[in-house]
């Protein structure tokens, strides 16, 4: 190699790498710190004196867990988790499958953790805990969080906006069961398709629509494209997933 040539390569190299890591340096999120308070829970029967959560490298001890990342979701909770509990208390899944439902306020401005510890009283039959997160981390940060205290052999994240429809919880159970009998590690992912006609997708922005169509031909590029809905708020895991 000529030696202008490996001076130029070392140069490179030398300007790169310092760079790359400055970048990474800079640019990464910093570390989430988990406050005391943020690993207990308040619910019905001990609504003002919060214990301390599980932790996922646990064994689950219920079938399945109900994430629900909440921010200032007062006008919307109490319909979203009475929609819940009526498919979980079915007599038929009351008798087959044990459950827990896990709301994480993230960090909201109004009474979202008072509302959660109301309605937990309001449902005596059902295990409703609430976190409350003393700092905003957006909803994946509220959903690592909830999946990291879950103490369920399956656990759901799902939006408390209602987007998607309860009861489809089954066709997500009965895919986990062909996907991974044996609870290997498993995501299955639900969809929004029900809303493709109604006016949430119909006014959705140009500029949305174009971010939209971008992300799925990323997803398709890297071959994932045959999932329709990553964004769905609606995923089902495996407990060894979750880990």
């Amino acid at each position: 190699m000529d030696q202008p040539v490996l001076v130029y390569a070392i140069t490179a190299v030398a300007v790169t790498v310092p760079c790359f890591y400055l970048a990474l340096v800079f640019l990464s999120p910093p570390p989430i710190v988990t406050r005391p308070s943020e690993k207990k829970y308040r619910s019905r029967s001990s609504p003002n004196t919060p214990k301390p959560l599980p932790s996922l490298a646990d064994k689950g001890s219920v079938d399945l867990t109900v994430v629900i990342p909440a921010y200032n979701e007062t006008a919307r909770l109490p319909s979203m988790l009475s929609t819940t509990l009526a498919h979980l208390s079915t007599p038929a899944l009351k008798k087959s499958r044990t459950y827990e439902i896990l709301i994480v306020d993230d960090g909201s401005a109004d009474e979202t953790s008072a509302l959660g510890v109301k309605l937990a009283g309001e449902y005596p039959e059902s295990d409703i805990r609430v976190v409350t997160l003393e700092k905003n981390l957006g909803k994946g940060g509220a959903v690592r969080h909830g999946m990291l205290y879950a103490r369920g052999q399956r656990l759901l994240m799902v939006d408390a906006d209602g987007a998607s429809r309860f009861e489809d919880l089954e066709l997500l159970w009965e895919a986990m069961d062909k996907l991974a009998p044996k609870n290997e590690p498993a995501v299955v992912v639900g969809s929004r398709a029900h809303l493709v006609k109604t006016e949430a997708v119909v006014k959705r922005s140009f500029i949305r629509n174009i971010l939209m169509y971008g992300l799925h031909t990323i997803l398709r590029i890297v071959g994932v494209g045959h999932i329709r809905d990553t964004q769905c708020g609606f995923k089902l895991f495996t407990r060894r997933a979750a880990q």
